[in-house]
């Protein structure tokens, strides 16, 4: 019998030479997956081939899905925790790499009322206040103030005292300490007067700190009572910043300014073009006295300082001086920047300041000397995909409250404070302030782009534009601040979650991730603690031999302030476990010989069967079409043999059929 292949009797075409090249490579598949099947260690493929059809193999295979799927996810699991490890390590430094922190001494209460009492303009003023205050049942406290300059004067603190007492009943059940205390609202509402005031009612540091020791040198306290420095916006911008807004009570006209000027100003008249050079760089490794408005945030939390409705009795008298002798400082132990010109001093309210890891605070009296020894260590944290650290933080520049409200609202000079996580979330605390209640917390400095809605919306405990002391919207506002000011760093970050960070993610986001994406952590970290405080009596009077004053200085106006360095102790901190590549990969290996049975070798044998397949599909889906289509010719030619009768076998059949379709 004569070969009728096309091969052989005539010349290929190409369509022919596809088909078999297509038959090839299916064969060469088939042959590389046979053996593949035969040697691997892949579990269920030799049980597999070998499983007689039917309910046998589809057993075999829905193990075999099953085995693959707990692979995936196990594995999916190793890459999640890999990209998101908290990584985090603690080395400690010799007492020679110790860095010293950035420590500010505040006064607990900048003025008092034998303070007060002390000026006669101001002793005259309060009386008066108090006068009209018991005779109109204290409607003087809300009665109309102008922006007239004489009448920015008049002081509001024994009047405001009567509004807060007069509100919060005998056991002052009606506020949530130390947010809700009547003492501490009458801070907040003084607060203007304070700033309009603050040559005369503030104490000068001469007065009330006669030494402080670092590492057994002496500090001259001339030398480095500093100003915190302070920077203006540029020309340029203030344009866009000017206030159009004329609003009471909370802001006085320029004209007022006088040659007495707030240590807000740099010791003399304003000067924009000095204003507009580069700042002063902070001290390098002394004790710092911030002498700034920012110590108005220093005030006493314990609840012996006493507002007195009569100042004439006797015991008025000794509750004043209970109050004078309580006064003391609060001593602010901030983390030490690695750039020594940033400033860290901690923006967040004498409550918050012990809740952050990097800052201690801690009380001294008159009469008394405090030592305090630091132990500090270096807090060096590994980046991860999801919780990434950074070496640098933007700046955030807060409004420098004294000239702002001293100008009218119109100087924008402001400071600039390093970044730390107490700053971030007191930063996004007022933000919720300013979102839910429309009023900015006095406990909190204000950061600068937040200047034009102080201006319109003011203080949450004084009086702003259509809302008088007293009615129902400015105890709501009271209320609010109180709800938000309780609240945890948590929840404060909890709130001002965006709805979409639009990032790609593998993992599920989490609040801890959301609260770590706003307020991140440094790289490295240099953290000071407060480990050994020690306070003694002053013993003895000083001489003017010693002091440098015209007279001698009793003990009970004493203070003296100790900071130093101990190396006594060596602390060793690790966080998490160490994690690297060739980990996750092992651990992926190991998996997948668990669940699969596969070693390194075979998965790559695997892959190139993979490969192998993904090449020969297209060779593949031909001949699958090909072999669709001969089966419906055959269909075709198989009816029309039976309707015409005749052998459809035959080749006389095959040429009529042919003929036909």
């Amino acid at each position: 019998m004569v070969d009728e292949r096309p091969e052989l009797i005539r010349k290929l075409s190409k369509k022919d030479i596809r088909v078999i090249r297509d038959k090839e490579k299916v064969t060469k598949l088939g042959e590389k997956l046979r053996t593949l099947g035969e040697r691997s260690t892949f579990h269920g493929i030799d049980v597999l081939l070998e499983a007689s059809p039917g309910w046998r193999r589809r057993t075999v295979l829905i193990i075999l899905i099953i085995m693959c799927f707990a692979c995936i996810l196990n594995v999916s699991h190793l890459i999640a925790g890999f990209v998101n490890m908290p990584v985090s390590t603690v080395i400690n430094d010799e007492k020679a790499n110790f860095t010293f922190p950035i420590v500010a001494i505040c006064p607990d209460s900048p003025f008092s009322i034998e303070r007060v009492s002390q000026d006669e303009e101001l002793r005259n003023a309060c009386l008066k206040l108090a006068n009209a205050a018991r005779a109109l049942q204290i409607r003087a406290f809300t009665s109309s103030v102008t922006l007239q300059s004489e009448l920015i004067q008049l002081p509001r603190y024994l009047g405001s005292a009567d509004f807060w007492i007069a509100r919060s009943g005998d056991r002052d059940t009606n506020w949530a300490l130390p947010e809700g205390y009547w003492r501490q609202r009458v801070k907040r509402s003084f607060r203007g007067f304070f700033y309009t005031n603050r040559s005369r009612l503030s104490w000068t540091w001469n007065d009330i700190l006669v030494s402080c020791e670092y590492d057994g040198r002496t500090c001259e306290l001339d030398e480095h009572a500093v100003e915190a420095p302070t920077a203006v916006m540029p020309i340029q911008e203030e344009r866009h910043w000017e206030s159009k807004y004329e609003y009471p009570r909370l802001v006085s006209r320029v004209s007022n300014v006088e040659s007495n000027l707030p240590s807000g100003w740099s010791r003399e008249m304003p000067d924009p073009l000095k204003m507009l050079e580069k700042t002063e760089p902070w001290p390098k490794g002394k004790v710092v006295i911030l002498d700034h408005p920012s110590k108005y945030y220093c005030f006493q939390s314990w609840d012996d300082r006493l507002f007195l409705r009569q100042p004439q009795s006797q015991a008025s008298r000794r509750d004043a001086r209970q109050a004078v002798a309580a006064d003391g400082f609060h001593i602010l132990i901030s983390r030490a920047a690695k750039n020594e010109e940033d400033g860290s001093f901690s923006t967040d309210d004498i409550y918050k300041t012990s809740s952050s890891r990097s800052a201690a605070r801690f009380g001294v009296r008159y009469g008394q000397s405090i030592s305090v020894s630091l132990n500090q260590f270096v807090h060096k944290r590994l980046t991860s995909v999801y919780r990434p650290c950074k070496r640098r933080f933007p700046k955030e520049n807060y409004l420098e409250l004294s000239s702002y409200i001293m100008s009218g609202g119109f100087a924008r000079r402001y400071f600039e404070l390093s970044y730390t996580k107490s700053n971030c979330v007191a930063y996004y605390r007022q933000k919720v302030m300013y979102r839910l209640c429309r009023c900015f917390s006095e406990d909190y400095m204000v950061p600068l782009r937040m200047a034009s809605e102080l201006l319109k919306l003011g203080f949450c405990h004084s009086p702003s534009p259509g809302v008088e002391p007293g009615s129902d919207l400015f105890m709501r506002r009271v209320a609010c601040h109180d709800s938000v000011a309780s609240m945890t760093g948590d929840e404060i970050l909890s709130l001002n979650f965006p709805k979409s960070w639009k990032v790609a993610l593998v993992i599920r986001l989490t609040d801890e991730i959301q609260r770590y994406w706003l307020c991140g952590r440094y790289c490295e970290e240099v953290v000071s603690e407060a480990d050994i405080i020690q306070r003694h009596e002053i013993p003895t009077d000083l001489p003017p031999s010693l002091t440098g004053f015209s007279n001698i200085t009793k003990k009970s106006d004493l203070v003296a302030i100790t900071i130093y360095a101990n190396a006594a102790r060596v602390r060793v901190i690790s966080e998490g476990e160490q994690a690297n590549i060739f980990n996750l990969i092992a651990s992926i290996g190991g998996t997948f010989g668990l669940y699969l049975g596969l070693s390194g070798v075979t998965l790559f044998e695997i892959i190139e069967a993979l490969a192998l397949l993904l090449i020969t599909t297209p060779a593949l889906c031909r001949m699958n079409a090909r072999r669709i289509r001969m089966r419906r010719r055959a269909r075709v030619i198989r009816n029309l043999a039976v309707e015409r009768l005749v052998d459809w076998k035959s080749s006389a059949a095959k040429k009529n059929v042919n003929a036909a379709t």
